[in-house]
């Protein structure tokens, strides 16, 4: 086996190779490590390649080869078949001539004028010849006529380049204005394809919430050119509103994987994960983002509300401050730096109250709050358009100008109106986000997204009554989709209808076997009603299907603690502190430890707890009974 392969540039020796350089202009070492790549290939790193990203390519070479290979074949057997008619054409042009070369030794003269035609064709072939000065090689008629059918080739290639890029131009138009469905029209009746214009009606498809049908010109696209990162990008956000999370990942991988400085990649894998709750891989992107584009405001907020989530309140403060100096307008920013100075001085009630309605209310996709803070996923306005691989870069509060301006453009639009209380909602300005979906269901009655938000924000302002009819109307439009189960549910919990909730949560899981969230929270409403037996077979089938689903660790091992099974309890609560060091998780496990007579342990994580956030004052109150 050979030795590792290393850098052996002075400044970064020893660190690993990752992958070969195939610029041919370039004057530096083939190899190159992470240093070399920003050093000395910044000109063109797109001829950096991995080397996971080698095999492809030579995949790829193998591929074309063979390809041209078969082209060739081909060419071959049409240019012989031309060959062979060329050949007797010349063979019945040497009859003719022949003859007429007879008529004219014997001086047949009428006859020989009803060939002139003939020989001033054949003239004209032998004075062109002579006036261009041709090679021997090519004085043939044959590849004079080649000549020119390759040539004609070369001015159709180039007439459908034009006619592409001219139809690309008209679909930025269409799409600048919102005018989704005539995009679809534009190129469905153009029968021109390539992979941009794939792209661009997947986007467009998209915007009308039409993922699936997205995703699969996506799969054109990619199909059309490997290679085209832009298209791996956006499948990962059409998958990312289906909440296919996990495939969104992947997506975003082989964007990265074709360009390792794809910052938005990078962005919306942490976003990924951060809806994931995880937590600590979502930081380790949104860093990568940060390295690539330093001005990335939307990256230091959501490493921010990463590190928030961690209770790591201090770091999240400087993640928010740096948002802050990027964009002083970001409201966002501000308020999220207020609570986490706040929960930095131990104001531990508010929160834990706030851990209990989010338990209930968390919401998913486009809708996920957590504890507060408004996650910016996947409509920055960049990421809505990306016909190329240019970013364009716009923070939160352009959301509602580029909504106004949709409004402005087509008043009848439902989607604009819906897209505008979206990013109210996002704002917490959920009264206000409230009009604009009213105004998206008068436009559309069947807008059940419009329904469906509408509800959630009636949840958010305390009016559950109101938010479940909501929820009805969105499911009788589209029973399928099973968030709107999923939040009726909520409701209901809120209303303390368990039942009813339990019911809802049920058909959740029926539409969406592979549901965590809604097995999670029918394990909540069990235990709230203290059917702990039935809540643990919940909280266990979310774990099967999110095995980092801390909370429904925590939960479960709740639990098992009130079924007098401490020391499986125990096990749940490490489980858990495994994947997320949160304290309420150290405090429940400190109270396992407490009831199986392990006091100095019990005591010591008492003391975690209270280091990593959790009430002061309540944890000096159990340990003056040690």
């Amino acid at each position: 086996m050979e030795a590792e392969f290393k850098c052996r540039f002075e400044t970064h020796e020893n660190e690993s190779i990752i992958g070969f350089c195939m610029n041919k202009n370039c004057s530096k070492p083939s190899q190159f490590c992470l240093q070399c790549l920003k050093t000395f290939h910044q000109d063109h790193h797109d001829d950096c390649i991995g080397f996971q990203e080698l095999q492809k390519l030579i995949d790829q070479l193998i591929q074309s080869q063979d390809e041209q290979s078969t082209i060739s074949n081909n060419i071959k057997e049409q240019f012989m078949q031309t060959l062979n008619t060329i050949s007797k054409k010349f063979q019945s042009d040497i009859f003719i001539l022949k003859e007429i070369d007879q008529q004219l030794k014997n001086q047949q003269y009428y006859s020989l004028k009803q060939q002139i035609l003939f020989i001033k064709d054949l003239f004209s072939i032998e004075k062109e010849k002579k006036e261009f000065k041709l090679p021997i090689k090519y004085q043939g008629s044959f590849l004079i006529e080649l000549e020119k059918l390759m040539k004609a080739f070369k001015e159709q290639e180039n007439s459908q380049n034009e006619l592409k890029e001219k139809l690309f131009e008209q679909g930025n138009e269409l799409f600048d204005k919102g005018l989704y469905e005539e995009i679809i029209n534009l190129f469905d009746n153009s029968q021109i394809y390539d992979c941009k214009v794939y792209n661009l009606k997947g986007m467009a498809l998209s915007k009308l919430d039409r993922y699936n049908d997205a995703i699969n010109c996506y799969d054109q696209s990619i199909k059309v050119d490997p290679d085209y990162n832009t298209a791996f990008y956006n499948k990962g956000n059409a998958l990312f509103n289906l909440d296919r999370y996990e495939e969104a990942i992947k997506q975003y991988d082989q964007a990265i994987d074709i360009n390792p400085y794809d910052s938005d990649a990078f962005y919306n894998k942490g976003n990924t994960l951060l809806t994931l709750n995880r937590s600590e891989n979502a930081i380790v992107c949104y860093d990568q983002a940060i390295d690539i584009n330093s001005q990335d405001s939307d990256a230091f907020y959501n490493k921010g509300i990463a590190l928030f989530n961690l209770q790591r309140y201090k770091e999240a403060i400087q993640c928010y401050d740096q948002a802050i100096n990027i964009n002083s307008n970001d409201n966002d920013a501000i308020y999220n730096r207020s609570i986490a100075i706040r929960n930095l001085k131990h104001n531990q009630n508010s929160i834990e109250n706030y851990d209990q309605v989010i338990k209930v209310n968390r919401r998913r996709g486009d809708q996920i709050q957590n504890k507060g803070n408004n996650l910016r996923k996947l409509n920055r306005i960049q990421h809505a358009k990306r016909f190329c691989d240019q970013p364009f870069k716009k923070n939160q509060n352009y959301n509602i100008l580029f909504s106004d301006h949709a409004i402005r453009v087509n008043s009848k639009d439902s989607n604009a109106f819906y897209n505008k209380g979206n990013t109210l909602i996002n704002l917490n300005f959920y009264q206000e986000a409230l009009n604009f979906y009213y105004k998206a269901i008068k436009i559309n009655p069947n807008n059940s997204l419009a329904y469906n938000n509408y509800g959630v924000a009636q949840i958010q302002l305390n009016n559950y009554e109101e938010a479940i009819q909501n929820f009805n109307k969105a499911i009788r439009i589209n029973p399928n989709y099973n968030e709107f189960q999923y939040n009726k549910g909520n409701a209901l919990f809120n209303l303390r209808h368990y039942s009813y909730a339990i019911q809802c949560y049920d058909e959740a899981i029926k539409i969406d076997l592979t549901d965590s969230h809604s097995f999670y929270n029918k394990g909540n409403v069990l235990s709230q009603l203290e059917k702990y037996y039935d809540a643990i077979k919940c909280y266990d089938k979310a774990i099967e299907i999110n095995p980092d689903y801390s909370d429904a660790l925590n939960n479960k091992g709740n639990a098992l603690f009130h079924s007098n099974r401490c020391y499986e309890a125990l096990e749940c609560y490490n489980q858990a502190l495994t994947i997320l060091k949160n304290a309420f998780y150290m405090k429940n496990k400190a109270d396992a430890l407490f009831y199986l007579n392990r006091k100095e342990e019990s005591k010591q994580w008492y003391l975690y707890a209270k280091n990593a956030g959790y009430d002061e004052d309540k944890i000096s109150q159990i340990l003056e009974n040690f």
